[in-house]
């Protein structure tokens, strides 16, 4: 009779004998729990990763209630006019918003991006130190619902008093904690700013991925960035300066759409009663067709989010494929095992276990292996997440604190973990239910169920399936990096530096920049290590862009207008010289051309087809069109080759440029460009040092070589392309795993087969390549089923590539030249131990 336990006793007592397997078998044992860390641990990385990004609510108090009103997409600083929906808002159209709407019981507003700002203690002779700010306000912290840890917040009597509140994270790394901090002053500039209070761990703002290190009120703008206005009313109302993400807090009651609807009647009564008669026609039309469009504000607002959710979503794909053959892994060990372990189930069932006691050992190995799989993969998701932190956010950000699993992702992974060892201890368990015990006793060598051996041979074609899918797409993705950072940009961008002035918080007005820029241009020319200087107002590859609608003479559109969009710079003499840009007809912008007339332009080769076609457009005027404002027109006087001055994934569009000294509108900052004859680094210093010299109150930017500037736009693409290659090292590896378990246990199987081969004169190396041509015959198999999966994903991706085909034939080369290395690598212990069988043994045995 066999021996009864009660359910706790015999649950122990499974757990023990499970854990004698494992250490009886500790490869077998190893090669699955690494399998499951490997794709347990790696989908636990990136869903942490997406939900911390994408998913998860803003730590503040009931974020359900908030919605935006801006686009939470979007972020910087816009100046002039948009149609269509607001990205952003300005600040006398927030208050007037908090003033007047009545369907929130709170209204908030906060600068989209962060300023890079010296400051340092009063009293404190250290250096000043750069910090991240942003400007929020008075009603920033009550909207949100959240309290200080130390101090106190803003407060409306206190909106324009020169107060700041500190991160946690700035207090812990400036301060050390200290909580005497509350009181002591800083110096931003010339203004002192009293440090009022400190928020606690969990809160980093309302923007993911940007956590600034100290929050400032609205009002202070002028003390913080002086030199610019960004707080009151312009006097035309198409040069606001749009730069506010606003929040409200729904009052109870109030659904999204019925605020929707009186924000947008009193924004339609802003924008009547701003236009005015200051515009008439189209512009007044233009600037008139304006909306709001409200969204739920509880995750927050990121243009992260836009940057990177397509990437995270296409690795959550690839994550999924590891797992899953991480769980084809899995399965193929099991099946083997259990082919093995029939006599011993056949023994345990003989001497009087209970099927049911088997099915629940079964289960209770296939969970342990995989529970343990899924506690390492937790450990592992914690490295690779901060890893891939550090790939997609080199600088501080908010997810550091909140990226790692919590509890949704822990349950998650509890998920996969239980889900994996249920699944693949069934196919065991439920053969231990079937398994017959005169049969098993009478074998000495089990042979196996040919349809068992089937199922295994079919999950390692899955696997190398899966694998060719992954090297393909890595192969796709690092063609695309490699293209992007290779290709030319249209000028030479060999030794460039590129460094921002911006000479308003100086006190530098339009008309004293001009002398400013010669004497700028002047020093820098001087310095020994530099060839050609020259500056931009847009730089290159910064981000920043100018546009508007043009009157181009002579042009009249399809449609009947006489105007159409272009994009244009402010450049200084010899820009095209400098940077190399072959100028193709006419000539380029000179020393001459000052703030005199007559005006010039110069014009792209795209601009040249668009507007003039085949005839010559030397001489015609284009004149921009902007509101109701007059602008000089411009004579064209040379066309230029296109140019990728702000997108490396940009096709050519139309753009012109006209002298720095000869702006339509007064510009304020500028990009200087040197082209250096020694090393860069040298040239950076004497470059701050001969500006310094100049103005030593003149704020400058960091001097970066333009290689940093094209690093700088490939994030995305240098994330997808490093984990789809780790991804799809890690399917070989796991394939390698497949092909060697499958191999191994079909020798062992075989052995009584193998043996008699040999006994009936066949060769050791005939015995080996019989082994290798299964392996490959697998791959074959595989290849032939990933292939039209390959050429699936490729077209879903097909969006995301640059400068290679879907179905480029060099790439599907090498990953079948790699999935059959690893084939026969790792088919090549089990065919030697084949090749070594001893016949006489192999036949006792049998």
């Amino acid at each position: 009779m066999a021996h009864r336990t009660t359910p706790g006793g015999g649950l122990g007592r499974d757990l023990r004998f499970a854990w004698r397997l494992t250490l009886k078998h500790p490869l077998f044992s190893a090669l699955i729990v690494l399998s499951l860390t490997l794709g347990i641990g790696a989908n636990t990385a990136i869903f942490s990763l997406l939900h911390s990004t994408l998913l998860r609510p803003l730590p503040v108090g009931s974020p359900e209630q908030l919605v935006v009103l801006s686009n939470p997409g979007v972020s910087g600083r816009w100046t002039g006019s948009q149609t269509g929906e607001r990205s952003l808002l300005s600040f006398p159209e927030y208050e007037f918003l908090a003033e007047n709407t009545d369907v929130f019981s709170g209204l908030m507003a906060s600068q989209s991006n962060s300023n890079s700002l010296e400051i340092r203690l009063e009293g404190s002779t250290a250096a000043p130190e750069r910090i991240r700010t942003r400007m929020v306000s008075a009603s920033y912290f009550s909207v949100l619902g959240v309290s200080p840890l130390l101090g106190r917040t803003f407060s409306q009597e206190s909106r324009e008093e020169p107060w700041v509140v500190l991160s946690h994270s700035y207090w812990q790394r400036r301060f050390g904690l200290d909580p005497s901090v509350v009181g002591r002053t800083l110096l931003i500039g010339d203004t002192a700013f009293a440090i009022v209070g400190v928020m606690g761990p969990e809160f980093f703002g309302e923007t993911v991925s940007n956590t600034p290190d100290m929050w400032i009120p609205l009002k202070t703008q002028p003390l913080i960035l002086p030199g610019r206005d960004y707080l009151n009313v312009r006097p035309n109302p198409a040069e606001k300066v749009m730069f506010l993400h606003v929040f409200g807090r729904l009052k109870p009651g109030v659904d999204m759409a019925a605020a929707s609807s009186q924000v947008n009647v009193l924004f339609d009564q802003l924008l009547e009663s701003e236009a005015g008669t200051a515009l008439s026609g189209e512009s007044r039309t233009r600037f008139l067709n304006q909306d709001i469009r409200m969204r739920e504000g509880g995750r927050g607002v990121s243009s992260f989010r836009s940057s990177f959710s397509q990437p995270l979503f296409i690795l959550m794909g690839g994550v999924g494929l590891i797992l899953l053959l991480a769980c084809s892994n899995v399965a193929t060990l099991l099946l083997a095992r259990a082919t093995v372990r029939e006599r011993e189930l056949g023994v345990r069932l003989a001497i009087g276990a209970s099927r049911r006691l088997l099915v629940r050992q079964m289960l209770t190995e296939s969970l342990f292996l995989s529970l343990s799989g899924g506690l390492l993969g937790i450990a592992f998701s914690v490295w690779a997440g901060g890893a891939l932190l550090r790939m997609v956010l080199p600088g501080p950000s908010s997810l550091a604190p909140s990226w790692r699993p919590d509890l949704t992702v822990l349950a998650f992974t509890a998920a996969v973990s239980v889900l994996t060892g249920v699944l693949f201890g069934l196919v065991p368990a439920y053969r231990s239910l079937r398994a017959d015990v005169s049969t098993a006793l009478r074998q000495g060598r089990v042979a196996g169920r040919a349809g068992h051996q089937r199922l295994g041979k079919a999950l390692v074609s899955v696997q190398v399936a899966l694998s060719l899918l992954l090297l393909i797409g890595a192969g796709l993705f690092f063609s695309t990096l490699a293209n992007l950072e290779q290709q030319s940009l249209g000028f030479d961008r060999e030794k460039l530096l590129v460094m921002s002035v911006d000479p308003r918080p100086a006190g530098y007005d339009t008309e004293r920049n001009q002398l400013l820029y010669r004497r700028i241009q002047e020093r820098l020319e001087a310095i020994p290590s530099i060839q050609d200087v020259t500056l931009s107002d847009n730089g290159l590859l910064s981000g920043s862009q100018t546009g508007d609608r043009l009157w181009v003479e002579g042009f009249s559109s399809p449609d009947g207008e006489n105007a159409r969009g272009a994009n244009y710079d402010h450049v200084g003499p010899g820009y095209f010289e400098s940077l190399r840009i072959p100028i193709v007809a006419g000539r380029g912008i000179l020393e001459q051309d000052d703030s005199g007339a007559p005006y010039v332009a110069v014009i792209n080769q795209a601009m040249a087809k668009f507007f003039f076609g085949e005839s010559d457009p030397l001489g015609k005027r284009i004149r921009v069109v902007y509101a109701n404002e007059s602008f000089p027109d411009y004579t064209i006087v040379g066309v230029v080759k296109d140019v990728k001055a702000n997108d490396l994934r940009e096709e050519p569009s139309r753009r012109f440029y006209v002298s720095v000294h000869q702006p339509n509108h007064p510009r304020d900052f500028a990009y200087w460009i040197v082209r250096t004859r020694g090393r860069t680094a040298d040239s950076a210093q004497a470059m701050r040092a001969a500006v310094a010299e100049i103005d030593p109150n003149l704020k400058l930017g960091t001097v970066r070589q333009l290689d940093e500037l094209v690093v700088s736009q490939l994030g995305q693409e240098r994330l997808i392309a490093r984990l789809s290659s780790a991804f799809g090292i890690v399917a070989l590896l796991l394939a390698a795993v497949g092909l060697y378990g499958l191999m191994s246990y079909s020798v062992a199987r075989r052995t009584n087969e193998i043996g008699i081969r040999m006994a009936i004169g066949a060769r050791s190396r005939d015995v080996a390549a019989m082994v290798l041509r299964e392996s490959l015959i697998l791959t074959a198999i595989g290849s032939a089923v990933g292939l039209p999966l390959a050429y699936a994903g490729s077209l879903l991706i097909s969006g995301f590539l640059f400068g290679v085909s879907a179905q480029d034939p060099l790439i599907t080369a090498v990953a079948l030249s790699l999935l059959a290395f690893t084939a026969l690598s790792a088919a090549l212990v089990p065919a030697l131990r084949a090749s070594r069988v001893s016949p006489l043994k192999a036949l006792r045995s049998g």
